[in-house]
């Protein structure tokens, strides 16, 4: 079937919304700094809506000009809303034909792909968003709040779980597996709490990572099917002389792959902390799940499992910051041109657009009908 729909281009002006507050439980951060605000012309800030209350609004200049409104107005007024973790609770808000710009995370998350096909709306994804050379993906926009996810993650882990790297109590013994911006900053919150003995595992060698720290231990691993090895053992085998496991590994939904099973954490000697930076849902670790602020932790035998999903927020003034310093110039562009379309990397970050399926995940991961309006697939055929 055809899509019902008729696309169109936005023009100049887009009213953009930009929205502080979270139906998230503990989400604090927000999409544009007070200090970011400033560096706006007067023909942007005139296109965009802030929430009432918006953080550091007060310390901006000429904010005589700046809109406010309460949030369920923006979701009536706006073309585009910035909101970075939608959830359920938001979704009555949205709008036909509105652009979301945020964390949607639609692959595995069938309920916000659903309202998206639905509205005809477009969601044009930040965990998408790369930079691009030759039509090559390159660095994620948001390397940074990338790394600050390693760096939260351990620091709010430890901390609930009383300990230190080693510098104080009983010396700990670390792995981390993966070494790009998230490793990075696990390692630096590693560091920084007084551990001594870290190893990272790495698909390249020592030789060929970047950034190595001289004091650290690099190790690789290779992954066969869904089952990784390091250093000639399975990852269970291996992972089982560490006191803390931090996992940076970015899954791929369609192709996971298993570092432990629920047995080999019932069946392990020692207490062990995980700490799932990168935590997907029976991925990774059979008994892996998202947990949030108020219960960041739970038990499988003498394994501690830390999986709260958005981490960054423990340090939100920070991340805020963070955030707004990578999405100003796709905002400064959206507001120029009235449109994501001629940049690449808003174009390439589009899951849904006017309620079509771009990123074609969505739909193997849901098992939805390749047509629009893309029905799941009954799970018994």
């Amino acid at each position: 079937m055809e899509c019902p729909v008729i696309c169109y281009l936005r023009r100049t002006p887009m009213k953009i919304g930009i929205i502080s507050t979270s139906t998230k439980k503990n989400e604090k951060r927000y999409p544009l700094h007070h200090s970011h605000i400033r560096q706006l012309k007067d023909a942007h800030l005139k296109n965009l809506i802030f929430e009432i209350g918006y953080p550091g609004i007060d310390q901006v200049r000429r904010k005589e000009m700046l809109n406010l409104l309460p949030r369920k107005e923006i979701f009536e007024m706006a073309n585009l809303i910035i909101l970075a973790k939608p959830t359920p609770a938001d979704f009555p808000f949205f709008r036909p034909h509105q652009i979301l710009w945020g964390w949607p995370h639609c692959v595995q998350n069938p309920g916000i792909t659903d309202i998206g096909i639905k509205n005809n709306m477009t969601f044009i994804a930040w965990e998408a968003m790369f930079k691009w050379r030759n039509n090559v993906k390159q660095e994620h926009i948001f390397s940074r709040n990338n790394e600050l996810a390693g760096y939260s993650s351990v620091i709010h882990a430890l901390t609930h779980h009383g300990l230190t790297g080693g510098v104080y109590g009983q010396p700990l013994k670390a792995a981390v597996i993966g070494y790009g911006s998230t490793g990075k900053g696990a390692v630096n919150a590693l560091l920084g709490l007084g551990a001594h003995d870290i190893t990272v595992y790495s698909k390249r060698s020592r030789f060929e990572v970047a950034d190595a720290i001289t004091h650290i231990n690099y190790k690789r691993y290779r992954v066969e099917g869904r089952h990784v090895y390091m250093n000639g053992n399975t990852s269970a085998q291996e992972l089982s002389s560490y006191d803390i496991i931090v996992n940076c590994i970015l899954q791929n939904p369609l192709n996971p792959i298993a570092f432990m099973t629920n047995d080999d954490a019932i069946n392990l000697d020692k207490k062990q902390l995980i700490i799932d930076v990168s935590c997907d849902k029976a991925m990774g670790f059979e008994f892996a799940r998202p947990t949030d602020f108020q219960a960041p932790t739970f038990e499988v035998g003498p394994v501690t499992y830390y999986g709260v999903n958005h981490s960054p927020t423990y340090f939100w003034q920070s991340a805020s910051y963070e955030l707004s310093g990578a999405l100003l110039p796709y905002l400064e562009y959206m507001l120029d041109h009235g449109t994501y379309k001629g940049n690449i990397v808003l174009e390439k970050a589009v899951a849904i657009e006017e309620g079509i399926i771009k990123n074609m995940d969505i739909i193997m991961f849901q098992r939805r009908n390749d047509e629009y309006p893309y029905d799941v697939i009954n799970k018994k055929d």
